[in-house]
Formats: structure tokens, C-alpha cells, sequence
């Protein structure tokens, strides 16, 4: 991704410059600027992404609400003429892996169990735009291994491997287990073939201890 993303001005000639390194404090300066330049979906979470990335869950949770609700998405389809599927996708996937980070750090069980409980929701609601989407499908599976460990749900190995296995191997992904089993990848940018104003890129991202790192191999 690039260090600075690039907004048209409305009804205007002149283009701002979002330097993602600089990004605003208060990120209800940033969304009031995507929000008036009708900026597309993918560049709020090309943004969120970037506040995430500098530990600001906060921020991203403000862009992700906003993003996600059903008038944003109303306002996204009159203008641009599609709608937001695939960016909408991005962001409940994304929210759900760092669910599932978090559950992979909580200690209590109840707490655990929320988590769990929670992002099976937002990847259901994924499901909901498209089936068959890889981050779907990916997120999918990463949920399914929080679920059951590394040793399957009857303690006989296996969990990790047929958890992808059920969710993605018939569309011919993978994910690989790292070393680390508390590092995961999953699919949080990208994936299938772009969105509406902007496409996609799949990357595979770093979980860990509730932030979402960058990670060099690609998801095939």
C-alpha cells in the first residue's frame, strides 16, 4: 500500500494528499473529508487500515462504523451506481480478525467465548454479501482454528489444517500456520477482484496481541 492515498476534490480540480504516516488525531477530521469528497469505501479502508496499523483500534472502529451502515451503503450505491459489496466485506472480515486476535490473547473463558461469539457474527453477515468471497472464506477458517487449537477439537491433530481445508481448500487457497501459533495469517485488505471506486489487493497480514501487522507473502 501506498504511504499517501489521493482524494479528489468534489466538483473540483484539486486533489488532497492523505499522508497515511500523518495521519489526523481525531479521526472525525479524516471521515468528515472521505464523507464530503465522496471519497469510495475502498479509500476508508485503506485509511482505517493505516490507523490500525500505528495501534489506533479506535480510530478504525469510527471509520468501521460509519463504513458499514446500511445509509452509508445506500449513499455509496446512488453515487457511484454499484454497490459497496466487496469494501463492505473488508471491513466486517477485518473486524473479525482482530476479534479473533484478541481472543487469542484474552485469559477468561466467558470473555473468550464473546469473542469467539462476536466474530462468527460479522463473518456470517460477510457471508451474507458473498458467499464465496476468499476473505470470507479465509476468515472463515482462521475462526475455525481459534475454535478447535492446533489439536482439533477431539485433541487428535489436524484442527489447523482442516479448518482451511473446510472453508477454503475447494477454491484452491491456502493459509499456512506459522511457527508461532498465537501469529496467524489471515487475508484483512484484500482479496476476489476489487470494489466499487477502487480495487482490491490481497495480502496476507500478521495477527498478533490485537494489531494487525504487515506481512510480505501474498495470499494465492
Amino acid at each position: 500500500m501506498s504511504d499517501r492515498i489521493y482524494v479528489p476534490v468534489v466538483d473540483s480540480n484539486e486533489i488532497v494528499a492523505i499522508d497515511l504516516n500523518q495521519l489526523p488525531e481525531s479521526s472525525e477530521d479524516l471521515l468528515d473529508l472521505l464523507v464530503s469528497e465522496a471519497a469510495p469505501l475502498s479509500t476508508w479502508f485503506d485509511c482505517a487500515r493505516a490507523y490500525l496499523q500505528h495501534g489506533r483500534l479506535d480510530a478504525f472502529d469510527h471509520i468501521y462504523e460509519t463504513a458499514t451502515s446500511e445509509e452509508t451503503a445506500v449513499e455509496v450505491e446512488r453515487y457511484f451506481g454499484q454497490k459497496p459489496t466487496y469494501e463492505r466485506i473488508q471491513f466486517f472480515t477485518a473486524r473479525a480478525a482482530i476479534l479473533i486476535a484478541q481472543f487469542r490473547d484474552e485469559k477468561q473463558a466467558d470473555a473468550k467465548a464473546l469473542l469467539l461469539s462476536e466474530a462468527k457474527k460479522l463473518i456470517t453477515t460477510a457471508s451474507s454479501l458473498d458467499p464465496n468471497e476468499q476473505l470470507v472464506l479465509l476468515t472463515s477458517g482462521l475462526h475455525h482454528m481459534a475454535r478447535v487449537g492446533p489439536k482439533g477439537p477431539h485433541g487428535g491433530g489436524g484442527g489447523l489444517c482442516e479448518g482451511f481445508r473446510g472453508e477454503i481448500g475447494k477454491r484452491g487457497a491456502c493459509a499456512d500456520q506459522l511457527k508461532d501459533s498465537v501469529c496467524v495469517r489471515v487475508c484483512v485488505c484484500g482479496g476476489g477482484g476489487g470494489g466499487v471506486g477502487g480495487g482490491g489487493q490481497t495480502a496476507a497480514r500478521h495477527i498478533r496481541s490485537s494489531r494487525v501487522r504487515a506481512c510480505a507473502a501474498t495470499v494465492v
